[in-house]
């Protein structure tokens, strides 16, 4: 992951395009992990605009990321795009979406909506936006911990089996 990181940051440096920026990364990074134990490496690229007020996203095999709308709408952000490593030719696609001040962006690991209870259940993304909607007027943090604590009554407090990670950015735009 370190290693994705930085080749990502680095070519992310002199490149815009989320899409490009995987392109050029999983080249590198196939390249490397070609002889090592590693098979492959997802990721979820994405820049936003606040001048145009645009979310411009690539995906390369990771979750979607979500925006929850003021209004309480939601979207799924998916794109094509397989993991980052395997296949040196793979193309990505990129998707632009226009944001509102207010929207929230949530991008989170699968260690999140894959969690599971004693029923073999999966917490999903449908549960996650269920929460993010239901507390949309909470600050970041405390939304955050919010999730935290609901994935966590939801496996039983048992010991999560994967990374759960999550990131919210919330769109706010100054007007001068």
């Amino acid at each position: 992951m370190a290693l994705a990181s930085g080749l990502i940051d680095r070519i992310g440096q002199n490149n815009h395009s989320p899409a490009t920026i995987l392109q050029r990364a999983n080249i590198d990074i196939e390249k490397f992990i070609s002889n090592s134990q590693i098979s492959h490496v997802t990721a979820f690229y994405s820049s936003i605009n606040l001048n145009e007020m645009t979310f411009t996203y690539s995906n390369a095999g990771h979750q979607p990321a979500l925006i929850i709308h003021k209004d309480s709408s939601f979207e799924l952000l998916t794109t094509d795009g397989i993991f980052l490593g395997m296949y040196p030719d793979e193309i990505y696609k990129e998707n632009i979406k226009k944001l509102e001040t207010g929207d929230r962006i949530f991008m989170f690991t699968d260690g999140i909506i894959e969690a599971s209870n004693s029923k073999n259940e999966i917490y999903g993304i449908s549960r996650l936006k269920d929460v993010a909607i239901k507390h949309k007027n909470l600050a970041i943090n405390d939304l955050l911990e919010k999730i935290y604590t609901d994935v966590q009554e939801f496996r039983e407090n048992k010991e999560a089996k994967d990374d759960q990670t999550a990131i919210i950015i919330e769109v706010n735009k100054n007007v001068d």
